[in-house]
């Protein structure tokens, strides 16, 4: 989507398979958007090196969910954004990380995802979960103000059925409605921030 607005933009993921369906992706778009598009392989935490600075805009959607430790994750963000430079991050709220077990009737499993902070349940791939004082914190210490923060998956996180048989039209509106405000926003299944660098 980016690439179709004109911006040049640096996809790096570290693993070859990811790495293979991102190309094969790209060769089904036309040739002047895929040509704004580079794939990288490497880690997240070698991506300034590897790649460069002074980017405008650095997303880490759905990753610090896999690391152990968000630290050099986050530290590696914001070497790749120039001064003023803005960071899209995306991770599971473990504040709300009951809450899909919950809803669902899951109760062993939602207690069990209270007490571990972590997702319980034989169908989740594992995952660490963040909460978002501690990135917010995090990210002030590396000289990176939070300006924004959304709840993202408030209403639907739960539900089995697949989202095509609602009306998505309603279902983004009212995501997005509740996603800018307090209380809704906090037992979201993510939280999006929106920081800038110094």
């Amino acid at each position: 989507m980016l690439a179709s607005q004109g911006h040049e933009v640096v996809v790096v993921e570290p693993d070859a398979t990811m790495v293979q369906a991102g190309e094969s992706l790209l060769a089904d778009q036309p040739a002047d958007i895929a040509s704004r598009i580079r794939l990288v392989r490497a880690a997240g935490e070698d991506a300034a090196r590897i790649v460069g600075t002074e980017f405008d805009l650095a997303c880490c959607h759905s990753v610090l969910m896999y690391v152990d430790d968000p630290g050099p994750i986050l530290a590696t963000l914001v070497k790749l954004v120039r001064s003023q430079g803005l960071l899209s991050i995306l991770s599971l709220n473990r504040d709300a990380i009951a809450m899909r077990s919950g809803l669902q009737g899951k109760w062993a499993d939602a207690i069990g995802s209270i007490k571990q902070g972590r997702q319980v349940g034989d169908e989740y791939i594992p995952a660490r979960a963040d909460t978002l004082s501690d990135i917010t914190s995090r990210l002030a210490e590396l000289g990176v103000t939070t300006r924004t923060w959304y709840g993202v998956r408030i209403f639907t996180d739960h539900l089995n059925q697949a989202e095509e048989t609602y009306d998505l039209d309603e279902i983004c509106e009212l995501e997005w409605l509740a996603g800018m405000r307090d209380p809704y926003r906090y037992v979201a299944r993510q939280f999006h921030l929106i920081a800038e660098r110094s």
